[in-house]
């Protein structure tokens, strides 16, 4: 690792051979420092991820691969990646991604900041700089794109994203190489809250693990089901085993209006039992309003 501190000016890495690997964190820039990575540098990252920079520190990083893995540091039962994300920066840090570089994500947390945060560019002063030089790959179903606040105009349109209409529509994944993520078919995690989500998907099956809408987790949400949408599941099913249409609500909550789901479709679920705690719908402080709803009362 390459660590700046105290000091304004730059301290450059110029690896020999051309071609270097880092395990752990490749690059850290604190207090107004700066770290430039020359070459092809691939890192492997640690448990703080791989490129850091805090208080005012700069990283430049001039492309190659970064790896975001679980190394097992922990035991075989903890994912030591589960929350750490590939590349972070704060009060008024930046990273920029001056060359090709491509981020295989195989676990943790891909966006951590707002919108505004990002940049295509490599010029302007938002934290994470550069980002169409990044491509970036999911290489399993771990990874979390984000926790994300106040979207309101998402669209789910179909049960796997197929045309990338969701993922799209998250901050700053547009700002990556081709103006989105490969996902090769994995799924992924994302949390919403206080936000709107649209459905107009043709069918939401909730007991169905290839179906990506289950892989959203939210609070806070209100959710309009479209008329064309059918939601159907045996939420007792052995596939997902849990609530079926199903949101929490935050302690900053105040009212039901801000949360709740809107359906203009038609909802068919079973397999809700008040002895095992699984119902067909689950609202907790949550507005319903619903014009077509089947299905079989908890037993």
């Amino acid at each position: 690792m390459m660590e700046m501190k105290n000091s304004k000016s730059k301290a450059i890495i110029t690896p020999a051979p051309t071609t270097s690997t880092i395990y752990g964190i490749g690059a850290l820039a604190d207090d107004n420092g700066e770290v430039v990575l020359r070459g092809t540098t691939n890192i492997n990252t640690g448990t703080s991820g791989g490129l850091l920079a805090l208080n005012g520190g700069k990283v430049e990083y001039e492309g190659g691969t970064i790896t975001h893995k679980n190394n097992g540091t922990l035991g075989t039962s903890v994912n030591d990646h589960d929350n750490t994300t590939p590349f972070y920066a704060s009060s008024n840090g930046s990273i920029v991604f001056t060359g090709t570089t491509t981020l295989d994500m195989y676990d943790g947390v891909l966006i951590t900041g707002q919108e505004t945060d990002y940049n295509s560019s490599t010029t302007g002063t938002e934290m994470y700089r550069g980002l169409g030089n990044v491509s970036v790959n999911l290489q399993s179903d771990n990874v979390t794109i984000g926790a994300f606040s106040g979207l309101n105009n998402l669209n789910w349109n179909s049960q796997t994203d197929a045309g990338h209409t969701y993922i799209d529509g998250l901050p700053g994944i547009s700002k990556f190489h081709g103006h989105t993520i490969t996902t090769n078919n994995h799924s992924y995690k994302s949390i919403l809250t206080d936000g709107k989500l649209n459905v107009t998907s043709t069918k939401i099956e909730l007991d169905s693990a290839a179906d990506q809408y289950n892989k959203i987790q939210m609070a806070n949400e209100v959710v309009t089901i479209g008329n064309t949408t059918n939601v159907t599941g045996n939420v007792s099913s052995a596939t997902i085993k849990g609530q079926g249409l199903s949101m929490g609500s935050l302690k900053t909550a105040t009212s039901n209006a801000t949360t709740g789901f809107n359906n203009e479709g038609t909802i068919s679920v079973t397999g809700g039992t008040a002895t095992s705690g699984i119902a067909g719908m689950n609202v907790v402080m949550e507005q319903l309003t619903t014009e077509h709803l089947q299905g079989q009362a908890p037993q």
